[in-house]
């Protein structure tokens, strides 16, 4: 389906994530194949709009385009109607607005669960992707059988599968070991130069800014970047080349849906790090919201700003810089700076060498 030099953000399917997708001027290029994870609800809307929403958004950002779409936080969720799983409902509504979203299941989800997913292969038949979450398993030789086992069940062979090796979380990995991880993950795979495409992913932002200081900006290291450069450009590489994918901007983790004192914060990238500036609590600073005006000025002055018409986040974010207007909120400022980073990937990647 594609080659090597391609990107899978891992997004939760929230709106700033699919306005995100929308204005990615590398879409065009066909450069990017989300994964875009479903969330749950909130108190106010049902599962079922929910959904319905969801798959609303993903047609609105990428009708005609493939994505991949992993339910895997509505699991155990009720089912939407008798017989009617929640992977069955979304994907109807997927199919009603011709958008060609592509399944995602593990070797964790529940019967229900995959039972669902083979339903969806067999209507749909675009095949589905796998995802091997190497955060919560290993792969042990029960562990590779059972992948065979599943694809059995699904009725499909390696060809028609993508397969994810997902590492999850790395805030705390050195990259050097995550690149070596990755390569040994490779080499224990059945059917490796057969499955449709191979992808490595991880995320080292952290769960939250708040371990950051105040007032000032932090350079963190994009290390799951560097450890996938390693494996694909480095001196022993794996038979074969794994495509980039990662978490963009947020960790693995569900973000934190309760009440919350929200403190500005900016979340921006440059060549290997992520450029992250937290400010302080809207309720107890003067500027409150006001803040990320002061923050945008300063960003846009710096060496690291890839200027305006880099992506319609940096022409956001000028925006703000130098014409008086709207603040935007926390989803707006997590917007900006995720289509920022698409863009900001899929430009790297045109220029990694090839082997």
């Amino acid at each position: 389906m594609f080659g090597y030099k391609h990107y899978v953000p891992i997004l939760k399917g929230k709106k700033g994530d699919f306005w995100s997708l929308q204005h990615a001027k590398s879409l065009t290029g066909d450069v990017v194949t989300p994964l875009i994870e479903v969330v749950p609800p909130t108190a106010k809307s049902t599962e079922a709009k929910h959904l319905t929403q969801t798959a609303q958004m993903l047609a609105g950002s990428r009708q005609h385009r493939r994505s991949f779409v992993d339910l895997k936080w509505r699991d155990n969720a009720p089912f939407v109607s008798p017989g009617s799983h929640v992977v069955d409902h979304f994907f109807a509504e997927t199919r009603s607005r011709s958008t060609p979203a592509i399944p995602v299941t593990s070797l964790l989800r529940s019967p229900a669960f995959q039972t669902a997913v083979q339903r969806v292969v067999a209507i749909d038949q675009r095949g589905m992707a796998l995802r091997l979450e190497l955060d919560r398993m290993e792969l042990g030789a029960s562990e590779l059988s059972a992948i065979d086992r599943l694809l059995t069940f699904m009725h499909i062979v390696p060809t028609d599968a993508d397969l994810i090796l997902d590492f999850g979380s790395v805030f705390t990995t050195p990259s050097a070991l995550l690149a070596q991880n990755a390569r040994s993950a490779m080499l224990l795979l059945p059917h490796l130069t057969a499955w449709r495409t191979l992808t490595v992913a991880a995320g080292s932002f952290p769960e939250s800014v708040t371990v950051l200081p105040q007032a000032t900006w932090s350079k963190l290291p994009r290390k799951e970047w560097t450890a996938w450069l390693s494996v694909v450009t480095g001196g022993t590489r794996p038979p074969r080349l794994p495509t980039y994918s990662d978490y963009a901007i947020g960790h693995p983790n569900l973000p934190f849906t309760g009440q919350a004192n929200i403190s500005v914060n900016l979340r921006y990238s440059f060549d290997d790090q992520f450029f992250v500036w937290r400010g302080f609590a809207t309720t107890s600073h003067p500027l409150g919201h006001g803040q990320i005006i002061d923050i945008c000025k300063d960003l846009v002055a710096r060496s690291e700003f890839a200027g305006p018409n880099f992506s319609q986040g940096d022409q956001e974010i000028q925006a703000r810089a130098t014409t008086p207007g709207s603040t935007g909120g926390p989803q707006q400022w997590r917007q900006w700076a995720t289509n920022h980073y698409l863009e900001l990937v899929a430009s790297q990647l045109a220029t990694v060498p090839s082997p």
